[in-house]
């Protein structure tokens, strides 16, 4: 089939847009997109054949990704999560879509790699800021004393630390959770301590005698609990982390 100096010439540049894509020259190949489709425009109908064509659409899904590639490189720096998971999920649409086409494997292997990256990224970054959150909720629960809300919210904390450490380190995270916990407990052994000696204490009213020749009885009054220093002791040594003295004291209370 005879073939025009214009079809020759748009061949050439898809051949070498091709072997920059197989040589990671990816940049290189860009530079090529407007020329490549420049020149598909001008050709005559009768010349576009649907195998030329499809050569033509399949290298601009191809760039477009590329491109799409370095948009998301962007948009980590500006630390944008919400058009980051715009952005993975297009990515993800877009190397399904290419995934079949054998000039572009070069090009899907690498978009496949740095998918993987962003996915992780925006994974990380997004169970740090709900780990954050939740734990600055639990530490405001805690100051009052909304011990039982707060376990509960503690739970919820573990889970999203235990996605963090899927995708970062998190040797500086764990010591907060521990500081929670110990928070926690201390608050709870406090109350029961308090709630056991006050089960403990029988308020006695006291009736003052009758005095001579006066016809009335004074009103009853009650003595004026005071909880014992123990409980201090037992406050201190949890403080201190000496969880085991503090169980055997609570106990013999």
């Amino acid at each position: 089939m005879f073939e025009s100096k214009k079809t020759k010439a748009l061949k050439a540049l898809l051949k070498e847009a091709y072997e920059h894509l197989r040589n990671y020259e990816f940049d290189k190949a860009i530079t090529l997109y407007n020329k490549i489709n420049g020149k598909f425009e001008l050709l005559p109908k009768i010349e576009k054949t649907e195998k030329l064509k499809t050569s033509v659409d399949n290298l601009n899904k191809g760039l477009i990704l590329y491109l799409k590639i370095s948009e998301a490189s962007a948009l980590i720096e500006e630390k944008d999560l919400s058009k980051l998971k715009d952005l993975i999920n297009q990515l993800s649409d877009m190397i399904n879509g290419v995934s079949i086409i054998p000039d572009l494997y070069i090009l899907i292997n690498y978009a496949k790699k740095h998918y993987k990256f962003y996915l992780d990224v925006y994974n990380s970054k997004y169970y740090e800021n709900k780990f954050e959150d939740k734990f600055y909720e639990i530490v405001t629960l805690i100051k009052y004393k909304k011990i039982s809300e707060a376990t509960k919210q503690y739970y919820i904390l573990l889970n999203y630390y235990k996605e963090l450490i899927k995708y970062k380190d998190v040797s500086e995270v764990r010591p907060r959770l521990d500081f929670l916990l110990q928070e926690i407990d201390i608050n709870k052994l406090v109350k029961a301590a308090y709630e056991k000696v006050e089960s403990k204490k029988v308020i006695k009213p006291i009736m003052q005698e009758e005095e001579p020749y006066i016809q009335k009885i004074k009103p009853k009054t009650t003595k004026v609990i005071k909880f014992d220093p123990i409980f201090d002791e037992i406050h201190n040594l949890i403080k201190n982390n000496k969880y085991e003295e503090a169980s055997v004291k609570f106990n013999n209370v």
